[in-house]
């Protein structure tokens, strides 16, 4: 009897774990399902809401004129390979909902000239604007004008030159709009001058006791009165 008794309950206990597999099986797969088609109607609303706004834009006449061609772009350098560099472009001119990339590939070849501009000391070029103006006032009606001073120093380098962070501008031979890789003709390099900061141990006496700023409660120094 007690034999019967447990067999009874084992087959009840197997039955509970079918159907509490079959059930789980049955979630799962449907949970994949929902999820592959959560993910094709979100794609599909999103390009579907895209062409929208880009045909609504189109319609209130404020989208912007036929696209020109960009043969120029900016951008600072993340990756450098053995001949090409990567960079994060800015955004080029254009409709608002421009999708033109902004990672791109700068593929570096024999003709490419590469130039670095060193950021002139303020001082040497007000000096060099000064002696340009000079000579600007002594020109006849009939001479040619010369070309200002440049605020950059420029010298030819190469592609070991380059370094990750900084910013260049690279021009191609065709419209690179759109183009994810490039093949470019220039490359500027920019070198910015680092601010001056105050020289470590510098002391009042070295600043100036009359140009110490005051601080908080303290006074005015007293007059001395004129004996």
């Amino acid at each position: 009897m007690d034999n019967k008794k447990i067999t009874s309950t084992t087959q009840i206990i197997l039955i509970v774990i079918c159907i509490l597999i079959a059930v789980t099986a049955s979630f799962l797969i449907g949970l994949y399902w929902g999820q592959k088609s959560y993910e094709d109607s979100f794609k599909a609303g999103y390009e579907t809401a895209w062409q929208a706004a880009q045909k609504k834009l189109e319609d209130t006449g404020l989208a912007a004129p036929p696209e020109q061609e960009i043969i120029s772009v900016s951008g600072t350098v993340i990756e450098i390979g053995e001949n090409s560099f990567m960079i994060e472009a800015s955004p080029v001119a254009g409709s608002v909902l421009d999708s033109a990339p902004i990672m791109r590939t700068i593929m570096v070849g024999d003709e490419t000239v590469i130039s670095k501009k060193t950021e002139k000391d303020p001082d040497e070029l007000i000096d060099e604007q000064r002696t340009y103006d000079a000579l600007i006032a002594g020109l006849g009606v009939e001479d040619e004008i010369p070309s200002p001073p440049s605020p950059y120093e420029t010298e030819t380098v190469g592609l070991s030159d380059l370094a990750v962070g900084q910013s260049v501008t690279v021009r191609a031979g065709k419209d690179i709009r759109n183009a994810a890789t490039i093949d470019a003709l220039e490359i500027d390099i920019y070198i910015r001058l680092a601010p001056e900061t105050p020289a470590v141990g510098t002391t009042e006496e070295e600043i100036g006791p009359g140009d110490a700023p005051l601080g908080t409660g303290d006074t005015l120094p007293e007059e001395t009165p004129e004996e």
